[in-house]
């Protein structure tokens, strides 16, 4: 579980996040939207501990903590290193003075999950950054964690792979029951993939509920500026229409 309780983060003598509440289960996507600059990243970096926050985070089922991996938006992968070892550097805590078996079957059995167990020998360096962004899913993996946060995990993959790699999430976190909170760009893929969307706007929770009841005119409105059509998916899901934006045209209903 992940639980937040009036979060504040200050940055440079700015306010960037302000009362901020949520709550992740064990077994849930919780998906954070909203506009560049709305403290989606800075989320997940204060659950993360990278940033000096105010208020309560808690981990885990009694608060006092729990196996995290957190994935960044921006994936360079140092030179030398081949793909299996960074993967193996999701382990780096329970890595002694060797890697033992458990730690390589580990390793494999994510760089499978993510279908790069073919180029584990690969130099890390000279992969594509869809494959990067994939390898660091994969070291998170590894880790065998509890709970993960994720900075827009589909942005460098092609629409095949950001299926997959959606898929395979949805799947592994509720086979494992892992607490999810990521951070998404696309509303439709948040929609299919959350079972809860988090609206975020300067810095404030705007609305969060099901993808069913968040995903409205009016939220993408206040949200984005944006006039929307929101029509019926066959999986059931919304799908969001972006027409204009507010102010060229008519005005949004």
């Amino acid at each position: 579980m992940i639980r937040v309780e009036n979060l504040r983060v200050v940055l440079a003598g700015r306010p960037v996040l302000e009362g901020v509440s949520l709550t992740v289960e064990a077994g849930e996507i919780v998906a954070l939207l909203g506009p560049n600059g709305a403290g989606k990243s800075t989320l997940l970096r204060a659950v993360a501990g990278l940033v000096p926050s105010r208020g309560r985070i808690a981990l885990g089922p009694d608060g006092q903590g729990c196996r995290l991996a957190f994935v960044p938006q921006e994936t360079a992968a140092p030179r030398g290193l081949s793909l299996l070892e960074i993967v193996l550097l999701g382990r780096l805590g329970r890595l002694g003075f060797a890697v033992g078996p458990a730690d390589l079957e580990a390793a494999g059995r994510a760089l499978a999950a993510v279908g790069l167990e073919p180029l584990a020998g690969r130099e890390a360096a000279t992969l594509s950054g869809g494959q990067r962004q994939m390898a660091y899913l994969a070291q998170a993996l590894a880790a065998e964690p509890e709970a993960m946060l994720l900075d827009e995990p589909l942005s460098a993959l092609d629409l095949r792979h950001a299926l997959e790699v959606a898929e395979l999430l949805r799947r592994l976190v509720r086979e494992r029951r892992l607490a999810c909170l990521l951070v998404l760009h696309d509303l439709n893929a948040a929609a299919r993939m959350a079972d809860r969307l988090v609206l975020l706007r300067d810095g404030r929770i705007l609305a969060e509920g099901p993808a069913a009841s968040i995903l409205r005119p009016h939220n993408l409105a206040a949200l984005y500026g944006i006039e929307a059509a929101l029509l019926d998916g066959p999986d059931g899901a919304p799908v969001v229409l972006p027409l204009r934006p507010l102010g060229a045209g008519r005005e949004a209903a």
